[in-house]
């Protein structure tokens, strides 16, 4: 899918809102597909699709 961001990217560069979202990691391992609890959290983060794989070098580097 990362191949897609940069593939994608010229297209998604617009004055229209488009995005292209996935599910990139759980803070916490998990059995199932989602949590099994009442409320879920997600966090959406907007990375310009041609600085997608810069943005994850640097996640991985700096978060942990």
């Amino acid at each position: 899918m990362e191949s897609m961001f940069h593939r994608f990217s010229e297209v998604l560069s617009a004055d229209i809102r488009r995005e292209l979202l996935k599910f990139v990691e759980s803070p916490i391992d998990n059995k199932n597909s989602l949590p099994q609890s009442n409320y879920i959290q997600l966090r959406h983060v907007e990375v310009p699709a041609h600085n997608y794989q810069q943005y994850r070098q640097w996640r991985d580097e700096t978060i942990t």
